[in-house]
């Protein structure tokens, strides 16, 4: 038996490190007639198969053979199998079976053996098949026959077409590229000490390839995927990585470094740079990243190496060489750079074919023989001064007194639309993630007035100070201007992903206590998805996954993003960006106007929003949010508990949000009211009293455990847990919620789920089961919490019988994600020698028995008969006997 067709000599291939590679060529020796060969290689009689590994609830895995054309139907698999499946993942794949994703060969003698192997039926009708080899570019190949002699194999219809019908390709070479990049604990090394010097070295790299994917960032930056030069036509594979031998991806940055290396100024590289398109073949001269950390850290642990061009040459022709041109219509002209203070641009030119997008004129239509230097003047006011902050502070106040005045004329509740947004530099312009990056820009349009202002907050405030910081006279100014506005029920706050900008503008500035509490925030994506669900729209959520897109649905065009990535720390701001960020603030005002008036929804007094008053499907809509700020020592079990998060610097921000015109919640504790074992105030302002700190009155345990006994009680374990507590209204208990246990002072309440039924549902971490008729069910514990039941934990649960002080312990069991049944107290009693669970060695429980208490009379309850025996039904008689379920449905 030949192993290898071809002159190809496995020595040199870097795979024959991969255990899995070996292991299978060993086993192909052994098995007869098949063979590993080159993908270029494959017998033309030969059928392409996928090999596809699910994992069994029982903890075995089942493998899939079907043809690589067709994809599997898990539901049939199931029916056949028997078994609950889901697809492995392919994190999970190499460890559970030794191969990775797309080398799972269609051959047995896999480590572990699985449970099963089911080949499609139309399989049968070829005698030759290959699939994964152990190795990207090797296949296996075998005869069906060989395959069908094996115990654990059955053949059955698991094949569904594919939803695409996509014949997929023959497996191609993947050449190597030519740097290697540095080892896995260098990197490491690097990147856990952060404020050492980096030791590596940019390397210099010149290589011919071809542009999958191009991304235009900003005028002069674009980012492109580069594939090996293979035929135009063919589907473009990754490289491989000359060190590992697995697939890597190559990024190219085209921006400030080629505009520098051939001295171009910034027209002149936003035309080389454009010149750059999806399907060229290339020259790129370019360097490696190394001294980017985000860099390093995608080469080496995502397989993906970034190269910075400083030139590159085209080696295939553009697909438009004379690239016809024509003018774009716009306003902009030196007349209105001049009015904005701003360095003129040439009028950018575009292609014929190119997407009209949204402009400012379209919001706010221009007057009639209106000169376009007075248009810009009236709609857009650039903020940096203390003369400009008093001009936005006088229309603030001006708006704010005409809704006060209306609202003394007429009985409704008179609102203006105001418009947010803030830019930031993005990160691509940092030296490190780990570099802070204050709001630069704050937009903020009010519509009543049809203006928008662009606070220039590089010139108006200093950012990142301490929040004891005394402000300046130009802060108290803005500070003032900003607290009116932002603190107003009467001025909607609109804007896409808006509370995401509020919070960074709050941690950019955190001495600025004005930016800290803002009320009447209205979400526009929100909104949107509650009026399309009364005008009964669908796709409301591609309709709202983006600003453009919601302009796109509403307005009609959508919006030019290129310049969201631009360099926003740059003064002055190009003309772009003004138009850019103007856009940003003034189209959400405009489209909650048309949204409204869509379905006939107004603002009604408290304030709230909706089509009539309490429309209880506009509830909560107006949302008033506070952020309060932790230092960076503060302790990390006070930063967990408040879910506090570091967004700007040092500070760690804690969000309060609640309904605009309700009271404010409670502020949550500092660390100085967290110390120790003391109850607490979350960031909702309910007081949370940790619970080992809980002592429960026992007569009144009991009393209330007889009520609820085989009772389904709630779906939650709060719901389950407070009628025992002696908690005062409006506080809520603390506890591990991913935990099965609550610990009290005095008691424990255990919390199990069972599977929905046997051999279906989900894997399960923990494979309880009841025996003796449900008198008793296996709990598992971990063997930290156990240690043969010498902690403090374990002694704990075994003192149920002591005279002195008894433990109590209580249970509530659930199917599924169905309510707890309350099945009473129980006793913890463990094994004569405490052992693993089968299956679980990860997990390294002790397996260990509850003894139901109130068993006599949970044997009555029919809830507690169908838990224990699922399928048992109740049958009334005057005996009121049990059936055991059969025939209970004839």
């Amino acid at each position: 038996m030949n192993s290898f067709n071809g002159d190809y000599n496995i020595t040199s291939f870097t795979a024959l490190e991969n255990d899995s590679f070996v292991r299978l060529s060993r086993l192909v020796e052994v098995t007869p007639d098949a063979q590993l060969v080159h993908d270029r290689d494959i017998p033309a009689k030969a059928i392409h198969v996928n090999s596809i590994v699910f994992e069994a609830d029982t903890g075995s895995y089942v493998l899939a053979i079907l043809p690589a054309t067709h994809r599997v139907d898990v539901t049939q698999l199931q029916h056949v199998t028997g078994l609950a499946l889901k697809l492995c993942p392919s994190d999970r794949l190499c460890p559970l079976c030794g191969f990775a994703p797309g080398t799972v060969p269609p051959l047995l003698g896999l480590q572990p053996l699985p449970a099963m192997t089911v080949i499609d039926t139309s399989l049968l009708d070829h005698h030759l098949l290959y699939g994964g080899g152990g190795h990207p570019e090797f296949s296996c190949v075998l005869p069906l026959k060989y395959l069908l002699q094996q115990p654990q194999v059955r053949t059955a219809s698991i094949a569904a077409s594919n939803v695409n019908n996509e014949t997929p390709e023959t497996p191609r070479y993947k050449p190597f590229f030519s740097v290697e990049p540095p080892s896995v604990e260098t990197v490491k090394q690097i990147l856990n000490h952060p404020d050492t010097e980096n030791p590596l070295q940019n390397v210099d790299v010149t290589i011919v390839g071809r542009l999958t994917s191009v991304r235009k960032m900003a005028r002069c930056l674009v980012f492109g995927d580069l594939g090996p030069p293979v035929e135009e036509n063919s589907t473009l594979y990754p490289w491989r990585c000359p060190g590992t031998g697995h697939d890597m991806a190559v990024q190219i940055i085209a921006g400030k470094t080629l505009l520098q290396h051939r001295d171009l100024d910034a027209d002149e590289g936003a035309h080389v740079i454009r010149r750059l398109k999806p399907g060229q073949l290339l020259l790129i001269e370019a360097r490696t990243n190394v001294q980017s950390h985000d860099s390093l850290r995608n080469w080496v642990l995502n397989q993906t190496l970034d190269l910075v061009v400083y030139s590159y040459q085209l080696l295939s022709p553009l697909e438009d060489p004379a690239e016809a041109m024509v003018t774009k219509s716009s306003l902009w002209s030196k007349q209105a750079s001049s009015v904005l203070g701003i360095r003129p641009r040439p009028v950018p030119s575009v292609t014929e074919d190119e997407t009209v997008y949204l402009q400012l004129q379209d919001l706010y239509e221009p007057e009639p023989g209106q000169r376009v230097e007075d248009y810009y003047r009236k709609h857009i006011l650039v903020v940096d001064t203390m003369e400009a902050v008093q001009q936005f502070s006088n229309d603030v106040s001006q708006m704010l007194l005409q809704l006060t005045t209306q609202t003394a004329n007429d009985d409704g509740f008179a609102t203006g639309l105001v418009g947010l947004d803030c830019e930031w530099l993005p990160s691509f312009y940092t030296t490190s993630r780990q570099e802070p990056q204050p709001v630069l820009l704050l937009q903020i349009s009010l519509h009543p007035l049809r203006k928008v202002y662009l606070l220039d907050l590089q010139a108006l405030l200093r950012p990142l100070q301490m929040t004891s910081t005394p402000k300046n006279s130009l802060e108290i100014a803005v500070a003032q201007v900003l607290g009116d506005l932002l603190t107003s029920q009467r001025l909607i706050k609109t804007g896409f992903q808006v509370v995401h900008d509020l919070r960074q503008l709050a941690a950019s500035y955190p001495h600025i206590t004005a930016l800290q509490t803002i009320h009447s925030v209205l979400e526009s994506s929100v909104l949107a998805k509650r009026v399309m669900h009364i005008n009964k729209q669908r796709n409301a959520r591609t309709a709202t996954s983006s600003l453009s897109r919601l302009c796109e649905t509403f307005l009609g065009k959508a919006l030019q993003k290129e310049e969201q990535c631009s360099n926003w720390s740059s003064r002055p701001l190009t003309m772009e960006q003004i138009e850019y960020a103007s856009l940003d603030a003034a189209v959400t005002p405009v489209i909650t106007e048309l949204l409204l008036k869509a379905v006939h929804a107004d603002f009604f007094h408290h304030p709230q929003v909706g089509r009539w008053k309490d429309d209880r499907l506009f509830f909560n809509t107006l949302v008033s949010w506070r952020f309060l700020f932790l230092d960076s020592d503060t302790d990390a079990q006070v930063i967990r508990k408040l879910n506090a998060k570091r967004v700007v610097g040092d500070h760690f921000v804690v969000n309060q949000h609640w309904s605009t015109g309700d009271d404010p919640p409670r502020y949550p504790s500092g660390p100085s009211d967290m110390e120790g074992d003391r109850p607490y105030t979350d960031r909702e302002g309910i007081v949370r009293y940790p619970s080992h700190m809980i002592s429960i009155d026992i007569p009144t345990f009991h009393k209330r455990m007889d009520s609820l006994l085989g009772a389904y009680v709630g779906k939650s374990k709060d719901r389950c847990v407070m009628p025992f507590l002696p908690i005062p209204e409006g506080g809520k208990l603390d506890f591990q919620q991913r935990s099965g246990l609550i610990e009290m002072e005095n008691a424990f309440f255990l919390f199990v789920n069972m599977p929905q039924t046997p051999g279906r549902g989900q894997p399960r971490s923990f494979p309880n089961e009841w025996l003796e008729d449900g008198q008793i069910l296996t709990w598992f514990i971990r063997q930290n919490q156990w240690q043969s039941g010498t902690t403090p934990m374990a002694q704990k649960l075994l003192s149920t019988q002591d005279a002195e002080s008894p433990t109590i312990v209580s249970l509530f069991v659930r199917v599924g994600k169905a309510a707890f049944l309350c099945c009473g107290r129980c006793r913890v009693v463990s094994l004569p020698t405490s052992n693993k669970a089968d299956g679980q060695e990860e997990w390294n429980l002790v397996r260990l028995h509850l003894m139901l208490l109130d068993w006599p009379k949970l044997y009555k309850s029919h809830e507690f008969r169908e838990l224990v025996t699922p399928g048992y039904c109740h049958v009334s008689s005057d005996t009121d006997s049990f059936s055991d379920g059969e025939g209970a449905f004839e």
